[in-house]
C-alpha cells in the first residue's frame, strides 16, 4: 500500500513529511524521561496491534525506509525495554524493507526517464552502499547497545534521527 502511494506523491512532499515524522521522533527519544519498565509491559489487543503493524507498514513504504524508527517510538510508548526495541525493531525493518523494494521495482518498472543502474525506483549504486554501511555499522550498534546506558542510547539515537530530520527539511 506504501509504495502504491508514495508512486503518486510528490518527491518534495515526500521528503517534507519524512522530515517532519523524524523530528517528531527525535525530539520523543531526546527530551522524554526515563521509562518505568515494570517486566509485565503488554502491547495492545491483536485488532488495535494489527491496525498499527499495517499503518506503520503502509507508512514506512510511502516515506521508503524500514519501520525502526516507527517501531521505536510505538514500542517505547509501551514500556518495552530499548535493547528489546532495537532488535524487534530490526527484524520489522527487514520484512518492511525487502517487501518495499520489490514493490517500488515492480511499481517503477514502467516510469521513464529514471538514472541509469536503475530496476524501477530502486537505484542500484546507492543500494548497494547503503547495504555495505548497514553491514558493518549494525555490529557497531549493537556493541554500543549493550555497553551503553538506556538513557544515553535514547539520546544518542534521538540526535541522529534530529540530524537526519534536519538534513531532510533544509
Amino acid at each position: 500500500m506504501g509504495s502504491v502511494l508514495g508512486h503518486f506523491i510528490c518527491g518534495d512532499i515526500l521528503k517534507i513529511l519524512f522530515g517532519l515524522f523524524i523530528l517528531f521522533v527525535s525530539v520523543r527519544m531526546i527530551f522524554a524521561g526515563q521509562s518505568k519498565v515494570t517486566g509485565v509491559e503488554k502491547l495492545s489487543g491483536v485488532k488495535s496491534t494489527s491496525v498499527l503493524s499495517f499503518v506503520m507498514g503502509a507508512k514506512s513504504g510511502v516515506l521508503g525506509i524500514g519501520c525502526g524508527s516507527m517501531s521505536i517510538a510505538l514500542l517505547s510508548c509501551w514500556n518495552i525495554p530499548i535493547r528489546n526495541i532495537i532488535a524487534i525493531s530490526a527484524a520489522c525493518s527487514l520484512t518492511v524493507a525487502v517487501v518495499g523494494a520489490v514493490s517500488y521495482m515492480l511499481i517503477g518498472s514502467c516510469v521513464a526517464n529514471l538514472p541509469a543502474y536503475s530496476i524501477g525506483y530502486i537505484y542500484w549504486p546507492a543500494f548497494f552502499w547503503v547495504t555495505i554501511a548497514t553491514l558493518v555499522f549494525a555490529q557497531v550498534g549493537v556493541t554500543l547497545s549493550h555497553k551503553l546506558p538506556v538513557q544515553n542510547l535514547k539520546k544518542i539515537l534521538g540526535v541522529v534521527l534530529l540530524l537526519i530530520a534536519l538534513h531532510m527539511l533544509f
